[in-house]
């Protein structure tokens, strides 16, 4: 296992072995009052949302010579909450079904979702194309490669039509083989280059039309030249691993109050942790949108519905949402818990990357159960409205009050047009 944990405001670090990616999810385990935000919604060149219901009642008064109509708008109270769902582990192999069906779901409600594709696994390679009149491998009968078909097809994802709402993203092509190259800060440069080669060649030449900008690290995990590969591969979003505790304080630069950094990694003898994705002065948000980190967007996931150490593990709906809840306990990383602390960061912009793989199991409940009651109870909260974003959509968000270094809290939030 590995894991960076800030000490005190001098950023002093314990870093615990084992296994390099244990500790971080990401696939590797095999076994506060409010102001409500614009939302536009309907085109990728704007930004599409999922949020709660706002009310809107119209009376109309009729006289004998006369007509009135009048609108009463009711502006939603609760604070904006940004969730960007994040799915990796879409491949060809293992729970296949489960993929289609988590796919499947999220093109039938249309809720925006962000999903990571392995390009290469034991079971065999992603095909790199499954039209009708030319399919190029036997993997295109596989379930989870048509339920993504099925999904580029109707225009659900980025760059497919002005409707979609599902982005897709790179997950690598030599997955389980990740971990052996991102030790210390420029570690694995030419290797990694090759695997990100690779994979953005299939996803490209797969689906021509997608707007594939994002990188999910495997095991949330990756180095200073991860980004410049990542760089040279028009992948200018990476998401990895953002962890934190409950109200620490927000401490000092490198390791800020992190668990686990963005981006963060040792070098082979377990020492001199770094952390190659945090924005400066680790605000992520100011008035003027999203802040670049080593020039790329970082966007980590500090949010999971499994056990952070044990993607198998699910976690009910209610403790993935988390409400009441404070920081990261005993590898359990709620929702809320995250959007706050990420506000702390975001001068009062409320957001999160929740984690999810098609490989957990919950309790009593398929993947569709699961998302059911999670949309359900997330329609529902009283103290927040979320917002399903995608993470391109993210990028047009900022801060409404507060400045670069700022990390003054607001209670308000607005898109970015």
């Amino acid at each position: 296992m590995l894991r960076f944990l800030a000490i005190d405001a001098t950023a002093i670090f314990v870093v615990v072995l084992p296994v390099l990616l244990a500790a971080l999810v990401g696939c590797e385990n095999d076994s506060q009052g409010g102001g409500d935000p614009s939302i536009l919604t309907s085109s990728t060149s704007a930004m599409t949302t999922h949020a709660a219901t706002t009310t809107t009642t119209t009376t109309t008064t009729t006289t004998a010579t006369t007509t009135t109509s009048a609108t009463t708008v009711t502006t939603d109270p609760r604070t904006a909450m940004y969730v960007a769902l994040r799915m990796d582990d879409i491949s060809v192999g293992e729970v296949e079904a489960e993929q289609a069906e988590i796919i499947d779901w999220f093109s039938m409600k249309k809720v925006p979702f962000n999903f990571h594709v392995i390009t290469s696994t034991a079971d065999g390679p992603w095909p790199d194309t499954c039209k009708e009149d030319s399919k190029s491998s036997d993997f295109c009968n596989r379930k989870s490669v048509q339920a993504v078909q099925r999904a580029y097809d109707a225009g659900h994802i980025l760059g497919t039509s002005n409707d979609s709402f599902m982005q897709l993203g790179c997950h690598a092509h030599e997955h389980e083989l990740w971990g052996n190259h991102i030790y210390g800060e420029n570690t694995g440069a030419d290797w990694q280059e090759n695997d990100l080669g690779t994979s953005m060649q299939i996803l490209r030449t797969a689906y021509p039309n997608a707007s594939i900008r994002a990188f999910a690290a495997p095991g949330n995990a990756a180095n200073n030249a991860t980004v410049r590969a990542c760089r040279r591969h028009g992948l200018d979003i990476v998401t990895t691993q953002g962890t934190m505790s409950c109200n620490p304080e927000r401490g000092v630069a490198p390791g800020w109050n992190y668990g686990m950094g963005p981006c963060g990694s040792v070098d082979k003898n377990w020492i001199n942790p770094h952390f190659d994705c945090i924005p400066p002065a680790d605000t992520y948000y100011t008035t003027d949108g999203i802040q670049k980190a080593n020039g790329i967007y970082s966007l980590p996931c500090g949010s999971a519905n499994s056990n952070f150490e044990n993607v198998d593990t699910g976690l009910s709906v209610d403790a993935t949402i988390g409400v009441g809840s404070c920081g990261c306990k005993n590898n359990v990383c709620p929702m809320i818990a995250s959007a706050v602390e990420n506000a702390r960061k975001s001068n009062g912009l409320h957001w999160t990357v929740l984690i999810t793989h098609p490989q957990t199991k919950f309790v009593n409940q398929s993947w569709t159960d699961w998302l059911e009651e999670f949309l359900q109870k997330i329609t529902a909260l009283e103290e927040y409205k979320v917002i399903f974003v995608t993470l391109e959509d993210m990028l047009q968000l900022k801060a409404s009050i507060g400045v670069s270094t700022s990390a003054t809290p607001s209670n308000t939030s607005e898109m970015l047009v």
